[in-house]
């Protein structure tokens, strides 16, 4: 046998003696004890030798108030805590009511202060952001223009991307780098391609062609340069 109380507790009261059909003589009541879930106190109710967790708040609800109506929850006000199960301190309610309890005493801001600059300023410098809770952006007017304009500028763009480049390599040297040591991207220095059998062949049976200073071993300057150009590139 249970037994909920106004101020948020609940008692526990067994029979000793007697059977199904005698009442038999009641012990002295004893106060659950319960656990915290997810802030809210929790106690097992044995019935019909089944164990249940119930919430204590709905407990007192549905002791004092009633059943919840289709769609309503227990609701901790004026005092948030989900500790504080008294009576007075509990309703049932909808969702959304139960959302605003949060906001209900805070009075109303008018101002906001700006992440970047640091000032507080009127909501009315502020632009609009659904996605925000408050329904503004986090920084002022004049400061989201400037951003937008540094951003859109190719030389304040190159040199935020450059203090950007240096912290990181101040805590990892490798960033940006090849796995050889060297540099990606266009600077870095490209190994020359294998010259083929045939282009050697086409190049040698050319000179032996052009060449008019009477040695076969020899090669103009001309050939020359064009062969390294090719295994330079």
């Amino acid at each position: 046998m249970y037994y909920a109380h106004p101020g948020g507790t609940i008692w526990s009261v067994k029979r000793k003696g007697g059977n199904d059909c005698g009442a038999g003589r009641i012990g002295p009541p004893r106060k659950l004890r319960g656990n915290i879930l997810n802030g809210y106190i929790r106690v097992s109710l044995d019935i019909d030798g089944k164990v249940f967790s119930k919430s204590v708040h709905r407990l007192i609800l549905e002791t004092f108030r009633g059943v919840a109506p289709e769609g309503y929850h227990a609701c901790h006000y004026p005092d948030p805590n989900r500790k504080n199960n008294r009576i007075e301190n509990l309703r049932w309610d909808t969702a959304m009511e139960n959302a605003k309890d949060k906001y209900r005493d805070h009075p109303i801001a008018t101002t906001k202060c700006c992440n970047r600059c640091g000032y507080e300023k009127e909501k009315k410098d502020f632009y609009s952001d659904k996605r925000a809770i408050d329904g503004l952006k986090t920084e002022c007017k004049i400061c989201h223009s400037k951003v937008s304009m540094d951003t859109r500028d190719p030389l304040k763009k190159r040199l935020s991307n450059r203090i950007f480049m240096r912290n990181i390599r101040r805590l990892n040297p490798s960033y940006g780098r090849s796995s050889l040591g060297g540099i990606k991207g266009p600077h870095r220095p490209v190994a020359a391609p294998a010259v083929d059998a045939a282009v050697v062949a086409v190049g040698s049976h050319d000179l032996g062609h052009q060449n008019t200073s009477g040695s076969s071993g020899a090669m103009p300057d001309k050939i020359l340069h064009s062969l390294n150009f090719l295994l330079v590139r």
